[in-house]
C-alpha cells in the first residue's frame, strides 16, 4: 500500500526482506503479446496475492497468481510478498521471459491531483 513518496528501484537491488503490499508496482521489459514494456500492479484477494496488468492491450487482465507458500502471506504484521521471494521466483510465477535485471518496482501511486489536466499526455503527468 502508498505509504508516501517513493522512486522506481531495480528489483535486483532491493533488500531480499523488503515486502511489497498491495498496491505495489512492477514495470519491466516485456514481450508479446505485451508490448515492449509492462506495468503490473500486485493486488491481493484474502490471502491470494496476484498480479494484474495496468498498461497495453492486456490492461486489466490477471497475469498471475502467487502460490500460499511465502512466509508471511495473510499474516497481520507480515502481509507482503519479500523482495527475496519475488527474486527467486519471478520466471517462475510471475513473467517467464524476462530477466530481474530489467525489473523495477516502487510501492504505489501517490493519490493524483483532481481535475487532471485535460490535454495533458499521462506519460506527462
Amino acid at each position: 500500500m502508498y505509504s508516501g513518496p517513493a522512486q522506481w528501484q531495480r528489483l535486483s537491488e532491493v533488500d531480499n526482506n523488503y515486502r511489497y503490499s498491495r498496491g505495489s508496482l512492477f514495470l519491466f521489459k516485456a514481450e508479446w503479446p505485451f508490448e515492449e514494456f509492462v506495468q503490473f500492479v500486485l493486488v491481493v484477494d484474502g490471502t491470494t496475492y496476484r498480479f494484474v496488468s495496468l498498461t497495453g492491450y492486456k490492461s486489466g487482465h490477471i497475469y498471475s497468481y502467487l502460490p500460499g507458500d511465502e512466509e508471511g502471506f495473510g499474516i497481520p504484521g507480515l502481509a507482503g510478498i519479500r523482495a527475496g521471494w519475488l527474486k527467486e521466483n519471478w520466471n517462475k510465477w510471475v513473467y517467464p521471459d524476462g530477466n530481474i535485471e530489467d525489473v523495477y518496482a516502487v510501492d504505489g501511486y501517490p493519490v493524483p491531483k483532481y481535475p487532471p489536466s485535460v490535454g495533458v499526455d499521462i506519460a506527462d503527468i
